[in-house]
């Protein structure tokens, strides 16, 4: 119970800290969809050039300040949970927090250096997309969630700094990327059912 809750707290600090990818998710699916479809579109022009630009207003920097602020405030929950031969200190309390405080040294990276650990992320999970996708191919599971993880904590930091060009970009390219995966899949498997 207290491990739960204290996963939840770092979950709302986290949320607190950094934009969801959902938002830009959203209008990226809605593009993608509207490109790959024949039938014309159901969707009023004024709620698309609205949903387009829900990014720029949703999304806005976040300051040293709230950054510091939130962090201390997660070491004083973290103090009140480190309580001596009442739980045990193990690798379910730390293993959570020590994710979280990666945060923080993320926003201390420069941009350059951000977009560095994106394209390193990226290039793991690009190279293993195939199998992961493919039912029948085998792959490390593991460090799949964990590049992911860390792709998406990159992801999200950029957005708290402004980066909404780049994240925007980056995570067209990769929708664009796994619908090309999956379509050869299908391609595959259907030539080998002729």
């Amino acid at each position: 119970m207290v491990v739960e809750f204290w996963k939840k707290i770092l979950s709302i600090a986290e949320n607190l800290l950094l934009p969801r990818i959902s938002i830009i998710n959203y209008t990226i699916n809605n593009k993608l969809a509207k490109r790959s479809s024949t039938l014309p579109s159901m969707v009023d022009s004024k709620m698309t050039m609205s949903m387009s630009n829900v990014t720029a207003r949703t999304i806005h920097p976040i300051t040293r300040e709230e950054l510091i602020r939130v962090v201390e405030w997660c070491f004083k929950f973290r103090a009140m949970i480190d309580i001596p031969d009442m739980i045990v200190q193990d690798d379910t309390l730390n293993k959570p927090f020590k994710e979280f405080n990666s945060i923080k040294q993320l926003f201390n990276e420069d941009n350059k250096q951000l977009h560095r650990f994106y394209y390193k992320d990226w290039s793991y999970i690009s190279k293993h997309m195939l199998s992961r996708l493919n039912k029948s191919a085998k792959f490390n599971r593991t460090s799949w969630t964990a590049a992911t993880r860390h792709k998406e904590i990159v992801c999200r930091v950029l957005l708290a700094r402004g980066e909404i060009k780049f994240v925007k970009t980056v995570i067209e390219l990769e929708k664009r990327f796994e619908k090309i995966i999956k379509t050869e899949i299908q391609v595959v498997n259907i030539q080998q059912f002729l």
